[in-house]
């Protein structure tokens, strides 16, 4: 508080009173020699224990009010009505769009996958940054659309015009409480990219770090809540009316809102760089990195990150594809080779996948930067994939069946990847899948095969269109996986196409196991040297619980009776199957019983007349015997059933 503050003043002059007063009152409680007619001491010090000191003047002005963050998990968005159905017109649109331009085609004879592919990306372009988003991420669902459809949609451009730099500039000052002079030495007003979820401005801090600003777009959140919602209610009409099998869109829909949102989620963007590049750090993955988080500049719409030097992929890529040799020679004189770059895409991905605790799921061409020490640093981590620990191991397993050469093997892990496995014919869907694997294999060992034939990210889009045609719904984070493979594979050939997979993968299994070697003699050493840690002697406690807990289960099972117990059809399922068995066997066995007297009466020159001999049978005691003997049995077996309980089966 200031000292010439008039109100500050008084305020204090009150406090000191108050003081003072109490002081008084705890002197004369205190005090032993003190009677009531005394006068009063002339002065409060207490010579000491109570005396004045020096004070830090305060100043009390109101601090700048900043937005409070929210957690990577808060950030929400609400589609209302009107706006809703609104969107609702401009996907009838665009299905109308497609299905005229698609019947026109057929009308003129032209209709084909790839024009229908083609003018379906059109369309979605043309329909905005919703529509852009849902093709980028239709292009991994091979699952649900043809393979043809997949690729086209790759293709889709987000460019779209950017938003009035007076937003970002407020949104920034907003999240950073600060304003922007005292935030940026330099900001450059014209951003260096535009897409549907945001831009991305350049600036540099008062202490010279040169920073990318990622700003969202404004509503954009709000307009993908209505255009999901839009496309919930297409859904659920088209369910009603049978267009689509009732309860077939549910998951689509989820993934969907998952997919899309978490774009939108920027807190859970810089969560994610920043524990990419600390957990590349650690396990000494030194040619991958991300850039470094501002966080105190960061905050639910804005992203502030390291400005990260070098040249996109997508450059050195160009170049190679127009066989550029000038580009390509300067490249290589700054230090950049691409077959270096190729071999560490791949290792990088399977360190991704096998090893930290989730993966970057869009790693095109203009998401990595290389360094003239080709060493790669991810950027944009809006869209990244992790495993269960089964799904990790049944891909870990997958890569080493292709190294020891076992297409069955592979065919198992990739089924166990997709599980839970809806009703189909699992004979069938092993055989297809075991005879693409091989297919796929023949490739690999070929020597003339197209690099594009020898890509795992090629095979694992086909086999996603196998699971379609069976009706088998993939996880989120599986396709994910298929998608990255896809493109870091893709990337990787084209700077490299006589790249090694197989030789990559066990050149990552080398890298793996030194570090675990490293890892496991430090820990010795620390052990030898120190003793064992507290940590040591708590696993030895479970170790010790979990063998006694063994030791019971065997003694309990060896004392147990070895019944076997036979899986029971249900008692419906029992009771048709019965009356089928019983039809069966009565007429085998009545026409059995005709043939044997016919044959008879034929030896014996006797009239043969079938009809009138079954009539005779059935008419004679011992065959009215024989079935009710064969009646009461089959009827105490259909008792007993009932009287059984229904096993689940597991």
């Amino acid at each position: 508080m200031k000292a010439d503050d008039p109100a500050g003043s008084a305020a204090r002059s009150r406090i000191e009173a108050s003081v003072l007063a109490g002081l008084q009152r705890f002197r004369e409680q205190h005090s032993p020699s003190s009677e009531p007619d005394d006068p009063p001491a002339p002065s409060l010090a207490m010579p000491g224990v109570i005396a004045a000191l020096p004070r830090r003047a305060v100043d009390e002005r109101t601090p700048p009010k900043k937005q409070r963050r929210r957690s990577a998990s808060t950030v929400e968005f609400r589609a209302r009505t009107l706006p809703t159905v609104g969107r609702l017109f401009v996907w009838l649109a665009g299905a109308a769009r497609l299905v005229a331009g698609n019947l026109k085609d057929t009308l003129l004879g032209r209709d084909t996958i790839a024009r229908r592919a083609v003018r379906l990306r059109l369309v979605l372009q043309g329909m905005g940054p919703t529509f852009i988003k849902l093709g980028q991420q239709l292009s991994i669902r091979a699952d649900i659309l043809p393979f043809q459809y997949c690729q086209e949609l790759t293709k889709m451009l987000d460019r779209v015009p950017p938003f009035p730099v007076e937003h970002a500039l407020g949104r920034i000052e907003a999240v950073a409480g600060r304003p922007i002079p005292e935030i940026f030495r330099t900001f450059d007003p014209v951003p260096i990219g535009s897409a549907s979820i945001g831009c991305v401005f350049q600036g540099i801090l008062h202490d010279g770090q040169k920073v990318a600003v990622k700003v969202r777009r404004p509503g954009i959140g709000e307009t993908f809540a209505s255009d999901l919602r839009a496309l919930g209610w297409l859904l659920d009409l088209a369910e009603q009316l049978t267009l689509l099998r009732p309860g077939t869109t549910h998951d689509v829909r989820f993934e969907l809102q998952k997919m899309l949102f978490e774009e939108l989620n920027y807190p859970l963007e810089a969560r994610y760089t920043d524990l990419f590049a600390r957990r590349a750090k650690k396990k000494r993955q030194d040619y991958i990195n991300a850039p470094r988080v501002f966080f105190e500049l960061s905050g639910e719409d804005v992203l502030t990150t390291e400005h990260v030097s070098g040249v996109f992929l997508w450059e050195i890529l160009g170049a190679l594809d127009r066989g550029d040799s000038a580009a390509m020679a300067a490249f290589r004189a700054q230090g950049f080779d691409p077959e270096v770059i190729a071999k560490r895409m791949i290792r990088a991905f399977f360190w991704e996948t096998l090893e930290n605790i989730f993966f970057h799921a869009d790693p095109h061409p203009a998401n990595i930067v290389v360094r003239p020490d080709n060493s790669l640093v991810f950027i944009d981590f809006g869209s990244c994939g992790r495993f269960s620990g089964k799904v990790k191991r049944a891909y870990h397993r997958f890569q080493e069946y292709i190294s020891a050469e076992d297409v069955s093997g592979m065919t198992e892990s990739a089924m166990s990847m997709i599980e839970p496995l809806p009703p189909v014919d699992l004979e069938r869907l092993t055989r297809e899948i075991e005879a693409f694997f091989w297919d796929w294999f023949y490739a690999t060992e070929s020597k003339h095969a197209e690099w594009w034939e020898r890509c795992t990210g090629q095979m694992w889009m086909k086999f996603l269109g196998i699971a379609r045609r069976y009706g088998i719904a993939i996880n989120v984070d599986t396709l994910r996986m298929f998608r990255a493979t896809f493109l870091y594979d893709s990337i990787a050939m084209r700077l490299h196409n006589k790249l090694d997979m197989n030789g990559e993968f066990k050149a990552y299994v080398r890298e793996r196991g030194e570090r675990a070697k490293r890892s496991v003699r430090r820990a010795l050493r620390n052990r030898l040297d120190k003793g064992p840690s507290t940590r040591d002697y708590l696993v030895i406690e479970d170790l010790g619980r979990l063998t006694r807990q063994f030791g019971n289960r065997v003694q309990h099972i060896l004392d147990s009776p070895d019944h076997r117990f036979f899986d029971m059809l249900g008692k419906a399922a029992y009771g048709i199957s019965m009356l089928l068995r019983f039809t069966i066997l009565a007429s085998g066995l009545h026409v059995l019983a005709v043939l044997v007297i016919s044959a008879e009466r034929w030896a014996t020159s006797r009239p043969v007349d079938p009809a009138a001999i079954l009539v005779g049978l059935v008419s004679t005691t011992a065959y009215q015997v024989v079935v009710a003997v064969f009646v009461l049995v089959a009827l105490r077996k259909a008792l007993s059933r009932l009287e059984d309980l229904d096993l689940a089966k597991r």
